[in-house]
Parts: C-alpha cells; structure tokens; sequence
C-alpha cells in the first residue's frame, strides 16, 4: 500500500496500515512520533518475551502477554500479525493443539523486522517533517 504524504512524498507501506494509529493521533505530529516510537520499544520487547515464554511452556503467561499484545497489533494494521498473536492467546487460554504454536511464532518472527522496518521509516518521516516544520 502507498500513502502519499502531504508535501506529495510517497511512503511505501506493504505490511503496515496506520489509519487507526492517524485516527487516534488526530493529526498531531508529535502524538503520532510518540505512538511510533512506543510501538518501536514495545513490539520487540513484547514478542521476545513472549519467545522466552513459549520455550518455558508458560501457557498461563503467554497468553496474558499475546492479550496484551491486541491493542499494540492493532495501530499496526498488519491482519496476518494480529491473526497468528489471536491464534497464540486461543490456543494458549485452552491449552489444546500447542503443537500450532511454532507456526504462529514463525508468522510472527518472518512479519515483525519488515513491520518494524516500516514503522522506522515512517517515524524518521516524522522527524523529518517535525524538523522541517521548526524551521519556518
């Protein structure tokens, strides 16, 4: 997907839509950076902790850190991400068909470095921009 920015720059985007993460920041630069740079932090952080998680088959854990992890997923706008972290807390609650899990962790290990990639470029846009903005 491409989104044209306001000064005609095209940001190339095939794994992330940011509509919801632009409805919540309510064309506010600076809140939309800090949401960037929260999503950054936290999305690594999340997904490793719960990798640290699935190899202690820590059901009860992973599943809470996958829930928690919905709300992050959704300013992201990746469905195959928010669909393989949904599978991991449905199979984890009900603690059936585990043997699922590594398929999911990989959706999640091959998606998330070219999501993150994404939300880098569209953050350094908004430095950018934020710069730019400073100087007139």
């Amino acid at each position: 997907m491409n989104k044209l920015t306001m000064d005609g720059t095209t940001l190339n985007h095939h794994f992330i839509n940011l509509s919801y993460l632009d409805l919540m920041a309510d064309g506010d630069l600076q809140m939309k950076k800090l949401m960037l740079q929260m999503l950054l932090k936290e999305i690594p952080s999340e997904l490793n902790k719960m990798q640290q998680l699935y190899q202690e088959h820590n059901w009860s854990d992973l599943r809470r850190a996958s829930h928690k992890m919905k709300t992050t997923l959704s300013f992201v706008g990746n469905q195959a991400l928010s669909d393989a972290n949904h599978s991991i807390e449905y199979i984890t609650k009900r603690e059936e068909d585990l043997e699922q899990l590594p398929d999911f962790f990989g959706i999640l290990r091959e998606l998330s470095p070219k999501i993150l990639r994404e939300l880098r470029s569209v953050y350094e846009y908004c430095c950018r921009s934020a710069s730019e903005d400073r100087q007139f």
